[in-house]
């Protein structure tokens, strides 16, 4: 997706975070890069207005370059910050987190919990640890509404969009295990990125434990056993998948 006035490109994991955005809400994207993601929601009327911020000078110089060259320095604010440090309570109502690994972003999180429970949503693409990421969300009793995968330059990611309030409490509940792997809305989706993700690891996994399965060592039987486990899950995935296409 390309901006030509902008002269910006959106892959598609931007693309898909970019859809996630409920029209109207003010956004700060933490990690901002080059700053795209904010100049096309506020360049396509998406937001009215936004924050760019970034833990790096380098990014955020390269953001504020990018959003003087598309003339929206009066509605794209850029801010030096270690995650949600610089941001105030009630500042924006969507928070957009992606390219950074599952165990940091449950950490900015964490640290930026009084500002994450005054918005109306959440848009994540934790690149690692995607399950420990869903589980926090729904200890936390955060409504992980959609998510979508994206296959991009080889690497599968996922894009999650969470709703908050004290209105869906009552609509989060315990996922069991095979969620947490892989995503409730995921599961149902069917979506051809996914089954082909589903796929990629089944062949993977199992081309791993025939390897293994040549060696007799004490950490060599344990990892067999976790990969047995992990192709059982598969299979209780498709079952599910096939489940829910012949309703």
């Amino acid at each position: 997706m390309r901006d030509k006035e902008a002269g910006i490109t959106l892959s598609k994991r931007l693309q898909v975070i970019a859809s996630f955005v409920t029209a109207g809400n003010r956004i700060a994207d933490i990690g901002c890069d080059h700053g795209f993601v904010p100049i096309y929601l506020v360049k396509q009327l998406i937001s009215p207005k936004a924050i760019a911020m970034d833990i790096g000078k380098g990014p955020l110089q390269r953001a504020a370059e990018h959003i003087q060259e598309s003339g929206l320095e009066d509605r794209i604010e850029t801010r030096l910050s270690n995650g949600m440090e610089q941001l105030k309570v009630g500042e924006v109502d969507t928070v957009i987190l992606s390219g950074i690994g599952g165990p940091l972003m449950i950490q900015i999180l964490e640290a930026g919990k009084e500002v994450v429970q005054s918005l109306k949503e959440l848009v994540l693409s934790p690149q690692s640890e995607v399950e420990e990421v869903r589980r926090y969300l729904t200890a936390h009793h955060y409504l992980i509404s959609e998510e979508k995968m994206v296959l991009e330059d080889g690497k599968y990611y996922v894009v999650m969009h969470v709703v908050i309030g004290e209105q869906i409490k009552n609509e989060s509940k315990e996922w069991g295990n095979l969620e947490y792997r892989y995503g409730n809305s995921l599961l149902k989706s069917g979506e051809e990125v996914f089954l082909s993700y589903l796929r990629w690891e089944e062949r993977t996994k199992k081309q791993l434990l025939e390897k293994l399965r040549k060696t007799k060592t004490s950490r060599s039987m344990e990892r067999q056993k976790e990969l047995e486990d992990d192709l059982h899950m598969i299979q209780e995935a498709w079952k599910l998948i096939k489940k829910s296409e012949s309703k």
